[in-house]
């Protein structure tokens, strides 16, 4: 089996894309059937947008809220998903010991997925269990997208006067080579600064459109030299576009675009 980043690597240079769909659908309030709703939402998604995307991210909040039956949907959603586009879910799972083997199962064992979020806040043995399972990858949080990470990522490190981001990127890096980070796409310095600092790394860069990123700005501060590295998360622009396939063509050329601009510099 190959491992992720190999895999991932290859659906980026097929699809001559670096864009991640987020699969977070929320049905109708008064929806009678949450669980199909969210089935049909996702259906329609993928078969639109598979030419495009090089993988795609549900957010596992989005199923669990609709209990057994909201999971019953994703696992149906993810058997839609062409084999060669991986799957990143979205998890942000933080434990240690026989809770976190259990989290690992569910999301590698049970839910097959190609890749996970998880916080590193409660260090390395809260991600061994999920590097146990060879051929996946890790998305570790290390600057998020949300206005207050400011408030704990932004905090100085002394005696170097890191921000707190940059000494927890450098820690998660050294743990696998299966470990990529998640850096906002919408905190272009960020990008940037953790770019110079890891030139290999594969990023995860949620944060574009609702929040405010652009992906042509995030894929200038955040690519690497080898046109790379990383994935740039659009949910609602594209999940929720009348066209849905025409919004994530869109993106990809003008990622696409981004790239050979940055690359000529």
């Amino acid at each position: 089996m190959k491992d992720f980043f190999t895999r991932l690597e290859e659906s980026c240079r097929v699809k001559d894309s670096l864009l991640c769909v987020g699969l977070d659908p929320a049905p109708p309030k008064d929806s009678k059937n949450p669980a199909q709703a969210i089935l049909d939402m996702n259906a329609r998604v993928i078969e639109e947008t598979k030419d495009y995307v090089a993988a795609y991210k549900p957010n596992m909040a989005f199923y669990e809220a609709y209990g057994s039956e909201g999971l019953k949907a994703l696992e149906s959603s993810l058997k839609l998903i062409p084999k060669d586009t991986p799957v990143i879910l979205d998890a942000k799972r933080c434990d240690i010991g026989n809770t976190a083997s259990a989290y690992a199962l569910s999301l590698f064992g049970h839910l097959a997925a190609d890749a996970v979020t998880l916080s590193p806040y409660m260090g390395r043995d809260g991600v061994d269990p999920f590097l146990s399972y060879p051929g996946r990858g890790i998305f570790l949080l290390a600057r998020t997208s949300n206005p207050a990470a400011k408030e704990i990522q932004d905090l100085r490190v002394q005696p170097s006067g890191e921000f707190l981001y940059q000494v927890v990127a450098r820690q998660c890096l050294s743990w696998s080579e299966a470990i990529g980070l998640v850096v906002a796409g919408n905190d272009y310095p960020a990008l940037s600064l953790l770019r110079s600092e890891h030139p290999r790394a594969w990023f995860l860069s949620p944060g574009i459109g609702a929040q405010g990123g652009e992906a042509d700005k995030a894929v200038k501060a955040g690519i690497r030299a080898d046109s790379l590295g990383l994935l740039a998360v659009v949910v609602r622009a594209v999940c929720e576009a009348p066209d849905p396939g025409k919004a994530a063509r869109e993106f990809r050329d003008l990622m696409r675009a981004s790239v050979t601009a940055a690359l000529k510099k």
